[in-house]
């Protein structure tokens, strides 16, 4: 009845026949093209006869859409970036358990290489003494001495290394108070010792060292570019030059070596070439050639002694 009755003319029945051959297949129990109207022929009513209304609920519908459409977009934005985030606070955390678990790893192979650099030191000292009480048993005073400097230097770096021995100039390290080395160190020295006085003013090492040829005198020159004159009876120093320098001493090695080299080994023979040269030069000169010669006439009689 109603598609009979439907105002849309392409919705009714086109003719009698067509309604005739509908009600036919309805007593005859086959399907009908008649049929209620649906949600979406209503929907087309409805804009067909509210326009402007269907045109707004159309407009705010896409807009909807569109928002529902960027809100889903941002927030799969959101997710990406917070899972990139999560998975780069991952790998800090992971990176920083690393470093942290290298880093001990070289700590405790720091603390074992310094603890192997102190047994090798222990064990040199040990060697050194060890030589030295057998130097003392062959009545070897030198190598007593030698030997007792290289127990020392062992000491000496040692105590460096755990942060209570004076500080290093970059070639001599400060030297530790002897009462404060160990007791064996003490007794080989004192037991090598064999000198009747001691004489202090130089701050480095005593490189030479000459008498006067009355005795009343001496002369001892160092590291510390100093030559001191001493007074044997009262063993105190009555005079002191700083003159000479480093480069001095560098300038003028050769000549001295020349002399010694064409000496052969003869003491008065360098003794007198050095007499005949400090005619010639500064007091500055003559005090510098005078420390390199005592030098290295010492050197030429410490060799002497140590060959068999």
């Amino acid at each position: 009845t109603l598609k009979a009755l439907e105002k849309d003319r392409d919705r009714r029945y086109q003719s009698a026949t067509a309604l005739e051959e509908d009600i036919d297949r309805y007593l005859a129990g086959d399907p009908i093209t008649a049929k209620a109207p649906s949600a979406i022929d209503y929907l087309k009513r409805f804009a067909r006869k509210h326009k402007a209304a269907a045109v707004s609920i159309a407009a705010i519908f896409v807009v909807l859409v569109g928002a529902v459409i960027a809100i889903s977009s941002i927030a799969v934005e959101l997710s990406v970036q917070r899972n990139t985030a999560e998975s780069a606070v991952d790998k800090a955390e992971q990176l920083a358990k690393s470093e942290a678990k290298h880093r001990k790893i070289a700590q405790e192979q720091a603390h074992e290489a310094e603890q192997a650099q102190q047994h090798v030191l222990l064990a040199a000292y040990q060697g050194n003494i060890h030589a030295a009480a057998e130097a003392l048993s062959n009545n070897s005073l030198y190598d007593v001495r030698r030997k007792l400097a290289d127990a020392e230097r062992m000491v000496e770096i040692q105590q460096l290394k755990a942060g209570r021995a004076g500080p290093s100039n970059g070639f001599v390290l400060e030297g530790i108070p002897q009462d404060q080395l160990p007791f064996e160190w003490q007794y080989l020295h004192a037991r090598a010792d064999d000198a009747i006085a001691t004489l202090r003013g130089h701050e480095d090492a005593v490189v030479s060292v000459t008498f006067s040829p009355d005795g009343q005198r001496l002369a001892s020159g160092g590291d510390d570019q100093t030559i001191r004159l001493w007074e044997t009876r009262s063993l105190g120093q009555i005079a002191q030059d700083r003159r000479h320098t480093q480069k001095e001493m560098l300038r003028l090695t050769p000549l001295v070596e020349t002399w010694v080299e064409k000496s052969g080994g003869d003491d008065e023979l360098v003794i007198a070439m050095l007499d005949r040269e400090v005619k010639n030069r500064s007091p500055k000169e003559v005090t510098t050639l005078r420390n390199l010669v005592l030098k290295k006439l010492v050197q030429q009689r410490q060799a002497k002694s140590e060959v068999p």
